[in-house]
C-alpha cells in the first residue's frame, strides 16, 4: 500500500509531500491544474521512463520517493530476497532524475537498475488510464488475467517445472545426437588420448619428486662434500662436537659430584649427544645413497619433459589436472561406447517428460476454458452496469500453432494455450482484439470490470485510474463511483475524477490548485476535510457561481 509520496522540483511542483491511506482516494482541480503531474511522478518512481524536461526549471535535479507498506505482500518480498534487498516492513523507492540524464534508482537505499526497479515497481501499483493500459492490451498478459481469476497459479507453476524438466532433457538428447553425428571422429580422438595418457602412467606428485631427484642427481658431489663435512665435524676429527660434548658431561659431573643439583645439566648433555648421533646415523645414511649416475639424471630429465610436454600438450598446468582429464576422457568414452543403452534411457524418460507435460497443460487448459465462459459473463455484465450497454467480453483460447510436427501441440512454460481477450463494443461488429476496438475510456473501464472481478485475487494493493469517467455521466458515474468503493475493500484506490457523482465516493479527497507567484508556476495539493469536500463537490456541480442549492446538493 502507498503510505507517502514525496516530490521535488518535477514540473510545476517544487516541493511536495503527501500521506495515502486504505479505501478511495479522489484528486480533483482545475484541468491543467498539475493532477497528472501526480500520477507521472508515481510511475516514474516505479521505474517508468522519464524525461529530463520535467524537470523543474532552474533546477539541476527532481527527485521522487514513494514509500509503502509491505509486510503482507510475501510475493513481492520473496522476489526482493531474490535481488538481495533487504526488506523490511516498509519499502521505499526513489528516483533522481539529473538534468545531464545520468538518473539514479535505489530501493532502500541500494542503487538498483532501472529494469530492476521497473520489476518490483509492477508489483506494488497497477495504473490504469487514457494512455496507461499496456498490461490489458498486451495479450501475452490476459493469460495472467485468466489464471488469477481461476486461482490456477499453482496448476501453471506444476507446468512451468515440468516445461523446465523436459526442455532440459531435450536439450540433453539434442546433444546427444549431436555428439553421435560427429561419434567415429571423437571416439578415434578420445582413444588416442585415453591410450597416451594411460601409457605415461602417470602418479600424482610424480613430477615434484622428479624435479627433486634431478637437483640432487645435479649436485651429487657438492652434497658429498657436506656430509663429510657433518661427519667430520661432528665425530671424526680430534676435539669434535660429540668428543667435546662427552668432555663437557664430565666437568658437570665433577661438580655435581660437590653440587648434586648440577646433575640436571649432564642429563641435558646426554640429550645433545643422543640427537647428534641420530643426525650423525641420519647423515651417514644420506651420504650412503649419494652416488653419480648420468644415467638416471638422463632418464630423470627425460620424464620431467616428456610430463612437460604432456601438460602444454592439453593446456593442463598439473599432474593431478591431467588425470582428472584422463578420468573425464574413459567417462566419454564409455558413454560413446555404450551409446546405444544412454540414448534408450535418454528417450525414454524425454517420452514419460513430454507425456506428463502434456498431461498437465491439457488439465490447465480444460480449466482455463471452464473459468473462462464465468469470467466472460461477469465482465460482460460489470460493462453493462459501467455504460456499455452493448458490449460483449469473450476470452479466445487457441492452442500454439505448433512447427513441431512430431507433438501435438507446442508446449511453453504456460502451457499449450494461447489468450486473448476480445470484444464487441455496438451491435453487430464483430469481436476483435481490445487494442483495435477499444477507446481509452473504455479500456479504462474493461480493466475497473476486470479489477472488480479479480479484487480477491490480484496480490497487487494499490490501483491507479487515471480520468476513468472519460466519455460517461449521470447514473452511470455513479455506478462506476460504487465499483471503485466496492474495489477499495480489497485494494487501495487512487482516482482522478471530474465527476461530482464519482468523488462523492472518496473515503480521502486532495484538491490539486495552480497559482503563480514571483513569475513561476506552481502546484499544490491540500487534503480536504467535510466542509471543503462539499465545497469542492459544489465547484465540480456548479462551476463558478456556487449556490445555496449546489451546496445542498453537493452535501
Amino acid at each position: 500500500m502507498l503510505l507517502q509520496l514525496q516530490i521535488r522540483n518535477l514540473a510545476t511542483i517544487s516541493s511536495l509531500e503527501l500521506e495515502f491511506s486504505r479505501g478511495v482516494t479522489m484528486l480533483t482541480g482545475e484541468t491543467g491544474a498539475g493532477k497528472s503531474i501526480l500520477i507521472d511522478a508515481i510511475q516514474i518512481a516505479l521505474g517508468g521512463k522519464v524525461s529530463t524536461e520535467l524537470i523543474r526549471t532552474g533546477s539541476s535535479q527532481a527527485m521522487i520517493t514513494a514509500e509503502f507498506e509491505i509486510q503482507y505482500s510475501t510475493h513481492l518480498i520473496r522476489l526482493l530476497q531474490e535481488k538481495d534487498i533487504e526488506v523490511e516492513e516498509m519499502l521505499l523507492m526513489r528516483r533522481v532524475i539529473k538534468a545531464n540524464g545520468r538518473h539514479k534508482n535505489y530501493i532502500n537505499d541500494i542503487s538498483v537498475s532501472r529494469a530492476t526497479m521497473s520489476e518490483i515497481g509492477d508489483q506494488l501499483i497497477h495504473i490504469h488510464g487514457q494512455h496507461d493500459n499496456q498490461s490489458l492490451l498486451r495479450s501475452s498478459t490476459h493469460v495472467d488475467f485468466v489464471d488469477g481469476y481461476g486461482q490456477l497459479f499453482s496448476l501453471r507453476e506444476s507446468v512451468q517445472q515440468q516445461f523446465r524438466e523436459y526442455t532440459q532433457l531435450q536439450k540433453e538428447y539434442d546433444h546427444l545426437l549431436q555428439q553421435m553425428n560427429e561419434r567415429t571422429e571423437r571416439m578415434e580422438e578420445l582413444t588416442f588420448i585415453n591410450n597416451e595418457l594411460q601409457h605415461a602412467e602417470l602418479k600424482d606428485g610424480e613430477l615434484e619428486e622428479l624435479q627433486q631427484e634431478s637437483q640432487t642427481l645435479q649436485h651429487v658431489e657438492q652434497l658429498f662434500s657436506t656430509t663429510s663435512s657433518i661427519k667430520t665435524l661432528l665425530y671424526e676429527q680430534d676435539h669434535s662436537i660429540v668428543d667435546s660434548l662427552h668432555t663437557l658431561q664430565s666437568l658437570i659431573q665433577d661438580i655435581s659430584r660437590i653440587d648434586p643439583k648440577a646433575s640436571a645439566w649432564s642429563e641435558l648433555v646426554q640429550t645433545s649427544i643422543v640427537y647428534l648421533e641420530d643426525v650423525l646415523g641420519l647423515v651417514q645414511e644420506y651420504s650412503a645413497t649419494l652416488e653419480e649416475n648420468p644415467q638416471r639424471m638422463e632418464w630423470v630429465n627425460d620424464r620431467i619433459g616428456f610430463l612437460q610436454v604432456l601438460m602444454r600438450k592439453y593446456q593442463i598446468n598439473s599432474i593431478p589436472s591431467l588425470l582428472k582429464y584422463l578420468e573425464r576422457t574413459q567417462k566419454e568414452l564409455y558413454q560413446m561406447e555404450n551409446w546405444d543403452q544412454e540414448q534408450e534411457v535418454l528417450q525414454q524418460n524425454l517420452q514419460q517428460s513430454l507425456d506428463k507435460l502434456e498431461h498437465l497443460s491439457l488439465r490447465l487448459s480444460e480449466s482455463r476454458s471452464k473459468i473462462a465462459i464465468e469470467l466472460d459473463q461477469k465482465i460482460t455484465a460489470e460493462l453493462h452496469e459501467l455504460g456499455m450497454e452493448h458490449a460483449i467480453f469473450q476470452t479466445q483460447i487457441q492452442p500454439f500453432s505448433s512447427r513441431q510436427t512430431t507433438l501435438n501441440y507446442r508446449f511453453s512454460a504456460l502451457g499449450i494455450d494461447q489468450v486473448e481477450f476480445l470484444l464487441s463494443v455496438n451491435p453487430g461488429q464483430p469481436l476483435r482484439p481490445l487494442q483495435k476496438v477499444a477507446s481509452g475510456g473504455e479500456l479504462s473501464r474493461i480493466m475497473l470490470a476486470i479489477q472488480t472481478i479479480l479484487a480477491t485475487v490480484d496480490p497487487t494493493e494499490t490501483i491507479i485510474f487515471d480520468e476513468i469517467d472519460s466519455g460517461i455521466g449521470g447514473r452511470i458515474a455513479e455506478i462506476l463511483g460504487q465499483k471503485l468503493s466496492y474495489l477499495s475493500k480489497s485494494h487501495q484506490v487512487l482516482c482522478i475524477s471530474h465527476l461530482p457523482q464519482i468523488v462523492a465516493y472518496a473515503n480521502h479527497h486532495f484538491q490539486v490548485s495552480k497559482h503563480v507567484a514571483h513569475g513561476e508556476t506552481y502546484s499544490k495539493v491540500r487534503r480536504l476535510d467535510a466542509p471543503d469536500r462539499i465545497e469542492e463537490l459544489a465547484r465540480m456541480i456548479g462551476g463558478t457561481e456556487i449556490t445555496t442549492k449546489t451546496r445542498k446538493l453537493a452535501a
